[in-house]
């Protein structure tokens, strides 16, 4: 009997895959047991009885938690601490965009952590400094001229022509 040695390239590629799939599958399996030591039951033991797995997989999953709690809350006081600038900002009319790109929100804060109202005040006005923006502030006129009266009445194209014009100084 002849056994025929020859095979193709074909079959080759096959085996190849199946065992490059035999070794993933093996891969997925191993990981799958890892997971299952490090999952409780709801009496506190693992499946294969071993208590101090199981009380340090606990442990692992509730520092998990811990973790992602603390960085959720400092993400919450970070936008927090960044709405009091932008709202410092505002107030003196300078863009908040501006002055997050430009100041270190660290550096304003207190020894307890608190964003320092002075110091913000104190780095917006640096910001206006450096860039040269004009002061922005309202002047609180209300309408009326720096001199006290009301402003001038504005004169149209039209009551010119027509010779109706008020000079007015």
């Amino acid at each position: 009997m002849t056994v025929d040695t020859d095979t193709t390239d074909a079959d080759t590629a096959s085996d190849a895959a199946t065992d490059e799939h035999a070794e993933a599958d093996e891969l997925d399996t191993d990981a799958d047991r890892d997971d299952d030591q490090d999952q409780d039951d709801d009496d506190g033991q693992d499946d294969e009885g071993r208590g101090g797995n199981s009380e340090a997989a606990k442990w692992r999953h509730k520092t998990r938690e811990v973790e992602s709690e603390r960085d959720a809350l400092r993400d919450q006081l970070a936008a927090q601490r960044r709405a009091v600038l932008a709202a410092a900002a505002a107030a003196k009319r300078v863009s908040p965009e501006l002055v997050a790109k430009t100041v270190e929100l660290d550096e304003l804060l207190d020894e307890n952590g608190l964003l320092d109202p002075a110091r913000a005040v104190a780095a917006i006005d640096e910001v206006i400094t450096t860039y040269g923006l004009p002061d922005r502030r309202p002047d609180g006129s209300g309408g009326k001229s720096r001199e006290g009266g009301t402003k001038a009445e504005r004169v149209g194209w039209g009551s010119v022509l027509r010779g109706n014009a008020r000079t007015q100084r």
